[in-house]
């Protein structure tokens, strides 16, 4: 009864304390960001005399700690007006988003404020509006960045291509913000996904609002290669050659296009045309006559351009029959048909020697005493033909139509035509004319060496120390030194009949003088220094100086006549199996002594070159520069350590080719 009665007391004392209104006065805006300042303004209307705590809590899916905290004391009739702000960071709010309101009370009495919504969001507008791209192009992307709440962001923006690995970072300010992106030259064709996103940091560095943007942009697929593909580059006659054209983009994909692919000759002129779709082929059908030559494929398309050569191969083919006792062969290849053919008439076997011109056909009778007989013709050891054929005749024989093989079946015949030739070539040099070493006739100098000719496309110099070229003989190892000279201008000179002759008997006198043998090779004249010969192995230092002696007299003849002679000389030191015969040294070349030799020479302008086996031989007595061909190294003479005893050899040669002039 005593509780009861004190707590009635308690109570009526205590109510007229507590009484309060509680009045928002300035509500929250709709929505906030992350970061912004939240404030709020409440009244305070006392109905009696109250006395306590004022407090303020965010409550969003929970109620957070009070953010505001006041003792408050009003008599009755008193009001009070309390304003306060919240700065929303996750160190104030920890992780409060959504949808939220403040609670404002004041010891049981309180009241909340209109629901508004915190934010983490942030707005993306770009600004430019250009999808298309090429490889390589740069591109600007610019664009505004706001909150929900309206106020602009300051912060950071990425952009990522993810196709590329490619991320560019640059600042928001003032919720403005532009980057500079570049393709790749290599960036494939198509949609690509380009990712942007914005976002704020508070000061420590923690993420705040953020907002992502993705869209696709087009790479333009661009032509950047032309490729021509050919099925084979050495082509057979009588089969077609498949070409086609390959258009690449910028990372080598196939582009599909026209393209107009022209084949044309080595003069230059167009044998096909025709247009076609990139990756098709065009066959172009060569007949089985068409002669052995390069062809060029040209392809254009998209501005681009590309070329590549093929060649037709020489083949030897032939069509055999056997028509009423006569073997007809006809060349259905495209060059000469020049076999030795076999043929078995029953136990006896007869050499034919053919060259058939393309196209044509030699008949040949054949005979045998009456019977059939099992004919066989063979090539290279295989049977190409194999008939039973009945012939007639006294004796076994075979003879062409036109009588030409008859030559070959009668050696008397041929004695006779070389007795005829022997008896016209003697009156010609009774009468004292001569071929020089280019090849042209020349009345003979008196009291001069003479310069013969071997045969009539291709002169040989005569010399006492001849060297001719075999393909199998059996002799001496030799390590020789080599001079090669090259007349560039062969067939300029060719008709001067007047002074050529009389310098190249000189440089032949000079080369024989030094022990050197002569070998002719077409435009190339080879003066060899063998131990054999010169009876010793030290011919190195005698090659250098024998090769300035010629550069002397071709010098020394361009001065002095209009026609000049074009030359590059060359001394090589390699190997040879020589054999010493009465009339001329027999050699065979061994690796690429004459290869070599060549390369050099027509490298040379008009001065001696050494080879790199030769100058490692006389470096220390010949000071040389480096010259790089295509596949070798040559070096050119600087100085001659021993310049007085060379240039006594040089003026007493001249001095004595003057004289004899």
């Amino acid at each position: 009864m005593k509780k009861a009665l004190f707590i009635l007391l308690f109570s009526l004392l205590i109510l007229p304390v507590i009484s309060a209104e509680i009045f928002i006065q300035e509500q929250p805006k709709p929505i906030y960001n992350l970061g912004d300042q939240l404030s709020i303004s409440t009244k305070i209307s006392a109905t009696k005399e109250i006395y306590g705590f004022f407090q303020m809590h965010l409550i969003c899916l929970n109620e957070l700690p009070e953010f505001y905290k006041e003792y408050i004391f009003l008599k009755a009739g008193e009001e009070k007006t309390v304003s306060s702000s919240i700065f929303l960071f996750p160190g104030t709010i920890g992780s409060a988003e959504g949808l939220c309101k403040i609670k404002a009370s004041l010891i049981d009495d309180y009241t909340t404020t209109n629901d508004f919504i915190i934010s983490k969001l942030i707005n993306i507008n770009l600004s430019a509006d250009k999808k298309e791209f090429k490889p390589g192009q740069s591109a600007i992307i610019n664009g505004q960045a706001t909150k929900p709440s309206g106020s602009p962001v300051n912060g950071i923006v990425r952009l990522s291509l993810v196709s590329q690995n490619i991320e560019l970072t640059d600042t928001v300010q003032n919720g403005n913000f532009e980057l500079n992106l570049s393709f790749p030259k290599n960036a494939p064709a198509g949609q690509q996904l380009v990712s942007l996103e914005v976002y704020e940091r508070d000061s420590n560095g923690n993420k705040t609002n953020s907002g992502f943007i993705d869209y696709n942009v087009a790479v333009e697929q661009i032509p950047t290669s032309l490729e021509i593909f050919l099925e084979n580059d050495k082509v057979e006659p009588g089969t077609p050659v498949k070409i086609k054209a390959i258009l690449h983009d910028q990372t080598g994909e196939k582009i599909q296009n026209n393209v107009i692919i022209t084949i044309k000759n080595s003069k230059g002129k167009i044998i096909e045309q025709m247009e076609k779709v990139t990756d098709e082929f065009l066959e172009y059908e060569i007949k089985s006559d068409e002669a052995p030559l390069s062809l060029v494929v040209y392809a254009v398309s998209n501005k681009l351009t590309a070329e590549r050569n093929f060649e037709i191969l020489p083949k030897q083919a032939i069509k055999i029959e056997i028509v009423d006792k006569t073997l007809v062969l006809t060349n259905t290849g495209n060059i000469a048909y020049n076999k030795t053919l076999l043929l078995k008439v029953g136990d006896e076997a007869i050499n034919i020697e053919t060259n058939i011109p393309v196209g044509k056909t030699w008949k040949y009778a054949i005979s045998a005493p009456d019977g059939e007989y099992q004919i066989e013709l063979i090539s290279n050891g295989e049977s190409i033909l194999s008939q039973n054929v009945a012939l007639t005749g006294k004796v076994i024989n075979i003879k062409e139509t036109g009588g030409a093989l008859a030559l070959v079946r009668r050696p008397y015949i041929w004695i006779f035509v070389i007795g005829i030739f022997g008896f016209v070539a003697l009156m010609f040099f009774k009468e004292g004319y001569k071929r020089i070493f280019f090849g042209k006739e020349l009345k003979t100098l008196k009291k001069e060496k003479k310069i013969d000719v071997e045969h009539l496309d291709k002169a040989v110099v005569s010399s006492k120390n001849r060297a001719e070229l075999s393909l199998s003989i059996k002799g001496e190892r030799q390590d020789i030194s080599a001079i090669c000279i090259k007349i560039k201008n062969l067939s300029e000179i060719k008709a001067n009949k007047e002074h050529v002759p009389v310098t190249l008997k000189h440089i032949i006198e000079l080369a024989e003088e030094q022990k050197a043998v002569i070998y002719e090779n077409g435009e190339y004249l080879f003066f060899f220094l063998v131990p054999v010969v010169t009876k010793t192995f030290k011919n190195e230092k005698p090659a250098i100086k024998l090769s300035l002696g010629i550069k002397e007299i071709l010098s020394h003849h361009n001065k002095l006549f209009q026609q000049r002679i074009d030359f590059g000389i060359s001394v090589n030191r390699g190997a040879i199996v020589a054999k010493k015969e009465k009339d001329a040294l027999k050699f065979m070349s061994l690796g690429n002594l004459i290869t070599l030799s060549k390369k050099i020479a027509s490298f040379s302008n008009r001065e001696v070159m050494l080879s790199q086996p030769i100058n490692e031989k006389v470096m220390s007595e010949v000071k040389t520069e480096l010259h790089k061909g295509k596949d070798f190294s040559a070096y050119s003479i600087k100085e001659i350590r021993d310049r007085e005893e060379n240039k006594h050899f040089l003026k007493d040669f001249i001095r004595r080719m003057e004289s004899g002039r």
